[in-house]
Order: C-alpha cells, then sequence, then structure tokens
C-alpha cells in the first residue's frame, strides 16, 4: 500500500534547546485545534496516550525527540471525531441481519428477505431493518402479504429505517399474541401502547407503530453474550475506518452496558463511549442511577427518554394535524406523567436527561417540563435529542436554560422530498440547525446510525451544503439553516465531548488531552463543498496509537 505520509525513526536535533523524548511526533500537517481560539498547527507530541505540546513544526522537532514521527505532508487533522447521537450495539447487530437500505419497491424488500433466508437457513426469526416506504416508487405503506405466502413457518421482524416502526409477518403475529389483544368486534388502530398497530378495512397489515413493536420485538430471543461481542467489535471496526474515536449510545440496558464494561476493561473496544441508559428499565436506573460509571473511556450517567415517535412514521407529535393525515397529530411515546417523574429523579440526583423530540408537541412539553426544574441553569447538561420540528415559540427554553440540542444534520437532506407532506405550511420549522445554534452558540452534531451513514464527513457535508450526496435538493433544503465549515467541525468535535461530559479529555487538541486524532486525505475547510463527500480518512489515531489507517 502507498502511504501519503512517510514514518520513521526520529533521532533528534542537536541544539542548545532541551530535548524531551515523546512517544509519537505529528509534523507537517494543517491542524485545526478545535479549541476555543481555533488555533491551526503543524505539529504536535504525545507521550502515554496524551498530548504534551502542539506548536509549529520548528517548536516541536526541536523541543522533542520521539520513538516514532509521522510527516503528513501537509495534511488535515483534527480532533477525532465524535457522533453525538449513535445506536452503535443496535449498528453492529444490523450487520448480522437483513439490509433494506434503499429498497424501492416491496418485491425489492421480499427479495432480499428471501435471499437472507437462503444464505442463513437454520435462524428462529428473521430479522432485519432499514425499509423507508418514503423511497418505495409508489409510496405505499408496506404490508405483510407476501411474507405471509413465503414464510409461513417463520417469524419476520423487519424495523423501518428509523426504528420506530416494524413490519412483521402472520407468524410473529400470532406469536406476539396479538389477536388475542384485538378481537374481530373492536379492532382499532390505536392502542394506548404510545403505538399503533395498523389496521386496513379490519385487516392487520403487519405494520406496527412506535409502542406496539414492543408486542413482538420483546418475544425476539435476546442475543448471548458473544453474539453482543461480536456485534460492538464489528461496531468499532467500522467507526474507526471513518474516523470515529467517540460516541454517544442512546439507551441501552444493563445487560449491554455490561458487555461495553467488560471490553473496555481487556480494552478490546477503544474507542470512548458516553453510554444513555434506557429510561424506561428500572433495572438499568437502579444499577447505574446511585452506582454511575466513570472508568477506561466509559461514561455511564444519563438517561435516555422518548417523548414521541418519527416524522417519516407519522409518529412525531405535532401541534397541528398531519398534512397528510386528517385530525391526526400523532403519538405521545411516554406519558407527560413519566416524563416528569423521571426528570425529578434525574434532576435530584444530578444525572443528565437526554430526551427524543420529534414533533413541535413534544419539542414544547420537554422543554417546559425542563424549565420547571432547570429555572435557567442547567448545570447537569440536559439535552434535546433531534430537536427536528419545532415552534420558534419555544425556542426561548432552550436559551433560558442552556439546553443542548443533539441533532443530526443528514436527517434533513434524508428527509427533505417527503417533509412538505407530513408539515404542510409549517415545514419551515423543520430542521433550523443555524436558528438552534444561535441560540446558545453550539450544537451537537451526530448521525443516529445505524438510521443514517456512519460517516461523520456525510453529516460535515450535510450540515454546511443541505444537500445529500446526490447534490439535492441542488439550492440546498432551507439554505438559510446551513451551518458554517468551523461551526459543522465543532459541532462533531468539541461540542459533542461537551454533550457527552468529556470535554476535559476529548474533543480538542490541546496539551493534557487524550491524543484521540483523525487525519484526512483533504481539507474539508477549504475544499469545494461539492467535493466533501469524496474525501476518506487517511488515519485514525486512538491515545496516539494508529487504530485505522488507509
Amino acid at each position: 500500500m502507498k502511504l501519503l505520509a512517510s514514518i520513521f525513526l526520529f533521532i533528534g536535533l542537536s541544539g542548545c534547546n532541551q530535548i524531551n523524548r515523546v512517544n509519537l511526533i505529528i509534523h507537517h500537517a494543517k491542524i485545526y485545534s478545535c479549541d476555543s481560539s481555533f488555533h491551526i498547527y503543524e505539529a504536535v507530541a504525545v507521550n502515554n496516550g496524551k498530548i504534551v505540546a502542539v506548536g509549529s513544526n520548528q517548536e516541536i522537532l526541536n523541543r522533542y525527540q520521539a520513538d516514532s514521527a509521522i510527516n503528513l505532508q501537509g495534511m488535515t487533522m483534527a480532533p477525532g471525531f465524535i457522533d453525538a447521537h449513535a445506536h452503535f450495539m443496535g449498528y453492529g447487530k444490523s450487520l448480522f441481519e437483513v439490509n433494506l437500505w434503499g429498497c424501492t419497491s416491496m418485491s425489492e424488500l421480499v427479495n432480499r428477505v428471501a435471499t437472507f433466508k437462503q444464505l442463513n437457513p437454520n435462524l428462529p426469526w428473521i430479522i432485519g431493518r432499514g425499509w423507508d416506504q418514503n423511497i418505495f416508487t409508489h409510496k405505499e405503506d408496506p404490508t405483510n402479504e407476501e411474507l405471509n405466502r413465503l414464510f409461513p413457518d417463520i417469524p419476520v421482524f423487519l424495523t423501518r429505517v428509523d426504528g420506530h416502526a416494524a413490519l412483521v409477518n402472520e407468524k410473529a403475529l400470532q406469536i406476539a399474541g396479538v389477536y388475542d389483544l384485538l378481537s374481530a368486534q373492536k379492532m382499532v388502530s390505536t392502542m394506548s401502547l404510545g403505538g399503533e398497530i395498523v389496521i386496513v378495512n379490519h385487516q392487520i397489515t403487519g405494520l406496527l407503530i412506535d409502542g406496539a413493536t414492543s408486542l413482538v420485538q420483546n418475544k425476539i430471543p435476546l442475543p448471548s453474550h458473544s453474539d453482543q461481542v461480536k456485534f460492538l467489535l464489528a461496531a468499532q471496526k467500522k467507526c474507526l475506518g471513518v474516523g470515529l474515536v467517540a460516541l454517544h449510545d442512546a439507551g441501552l440496558k444493563k445487560s449491554d452496558i455490561e458487555v461495553f464494561r467488560e471490553l473496555k476493561k481487556t480494552r478490546e473496544l477503544n474507542m470512548d463511549f458516553h453510554v444513555m441508559m434506557d429510561g424506561t428499565d428500572q433495572e438499568t436506573l437502579t444499577q447505574y442511577g446511585m452506582n454511575p460509571i466513570d472508568e477506561n473511556g466509559l461514561k455511564v450517567h444519563s438517561v435516555k427518554l422518548y417523548a414521541d415517535g418519527a416524522l417519516g412514521s407519522r409518529g412525531a407529535l405535532l401541534k397541528h394535524e398531519y398534512a397528510d393525515r386528517h385530525q391526526y397529530y400523532g403519538i405521545r411515546v411516554t406519558s407527560l406523567d413519566s416524563i416528569k417523574k423521571i426528570a425529578a429523579w434525574c434532576y435530584q440526583n444530578k444525572i443528565q436527561l437526554c430526551t427524543h423530540a420529534i414533533g413541535d408537541s413534544a419539542n414544547s412539553d420537554v422543554l417546559k417540563i425542563y424549565d420547571e426544574l432547570l429555572k435557567g441553569q442547567n448545570p447537569f447538561r440536559w439535552r434535546i435529542e433531534h430537536a427536528q420540528v419545532v415552534d420558534p415559540s419555544d425556542y426561548s427554553y432552550f436559551q433560558k436554560n442552556k439546553i443542548i440540542p443533539s441533532v443530526q444534520p443528514t436527517h434533513a437532506t434524508s428527509d427533505y422530498s417527503w417533509v412538505y407532506k407530513r408539515l404542510g405550511a409549517y415545514e419551515n420549522r423543520g430542521y433550523a440547525y443555524r436558528s438552534l445554534w444561535n441560540l446558545n452558540g453550539f450544537l451537537a452534531l451526530g448521525s443516529d446510525f445505524p438510521v443514517e451513514n456512519i460517516n461523520p464527513l456525510l453529516g460535515f457535508y450535510a450540515a454546511i451544503s443541505r444537500k445529500n450526496i446526490e447534490g439535492q435538493p441542488t439550492s440546498g433544503y432551507f439554505p438559510n439553516q446551513s451551518l458554517t465549515r468551523k461551526q459543522a467541525l465543532l459541532g462533531m468535535t468539541r461540542y459533542a465531548a461537551y454533550a457527552m461530559q468529556m470535554e476535559d479529555s476529548i474533543g480538542t487538541i490541546q496539551p493534557g488531552k487524550v491524543a484521540h486524532f483523525t487525519v484526512l486525505n483533504e481539507n474539508i475547510m477549504e475544499v469545494p463543498v461539492e467535493k466533501i463527500p469524496s474525501i476518506y480518512v487517511k488515519y485514525t489515531f486512538i491515545r496516539g496509537n494508529i487504530a485505522y489507517i488507509k
């Protein structure tokens, strides 16, 4: 493999200045520190996994002698990228399931499931993820007729791209006892589940929305410990390849958290993690609420709640009816009383609260609950996850309480083609990242993978261009809501670290910080915008060691 950078043993230079020995020097680079002054350096010295010094080539090379040195020959280096909202365990699991991303029809979806079944004939369940009816040729909601015909004896559970809906076959419905819940005389579509069992012409279609998915999902056998390890290590390999050194995993139970902890102790997991506790699981809250984890680059001291569902599956809770569904406002996944109760518990125990809120009604409700407790201060860094559709009349709650909006720029460019159908005249309330940034001068940026691609450079591109990788929409989606390149880079480094309460150790390139770096083959801060999606990661450094090289 031809390397663009040369790696060699650095002997040191003579001179009257004192020479200090370190493990690594990286020099002749363009290093964006992302510190408070946004300094740009040429070289950095690293020892024992920590940054010792930054400065010009001359300053670092004259003062330090290294076991090894890397000449980046002008390449761009930034703090290691951080994803502020992802599903790491879920992504790793999805790598071993039916891949339904990009399906443009039900027939394509069914064919992929059939192919997967042929390759994996002995699985007790067929599990898949990634379908999106909004990109189907006819935009139709899926039904389970073909799945019933092809798979009469094996249960099938296929999650929508956003994770807030699932298509299941008749066998799965029978195993879950759904027909026992709905008598033939009282078939209704909306359940008191924080979700919906979709029924058309008195027939269950197999489409389950939000809370209703748990009826079937709870019947799926839990993965074994070895499977969980396999998922995490597979996910890490993919993440390192796109320059990710740390992330926030948005909502896990105790059993998953313990596997993270085990693999961090054995150093099989080298990335850093901020894991949110599943706010619906009392065992998890009891375990870590009183005994938080902050060790080996693993932090567990926050709670994830869901206020509503997703816009694509019409689960987002809106103030006004859906433009494409009369007198329908979405789904309240968690009751207000429950949110209030858990929020008060988090505040009392000094725990960070991270609440999923997509629709403007859900955002308004959560912001008001936060306001009642925070009273103008946010010492525990409470967040709104997604903040996707926000009524401008509620902006003041973000500003008053310094609430962190944790947003995903690629959502805007993935969703733009159908958002008007859902929101109509209120479309301009959606994905307003510049407006949210202006409230407190920061955002935490993520991807929500596996909902979106794991590559943070695609999020950077979406944030500044408001376009997808096909260059659509050509004029940018509400381009007045774009971020600057500086804002986007800070959102995926410094402010993502702040949102995960780890800014003392990661997120910037400064002496004393952990030596997490991402090196790119070209400069995302200077190249033409349309070139950014083709830029790739050359090196990923974890604690001063090369964890990935291309």
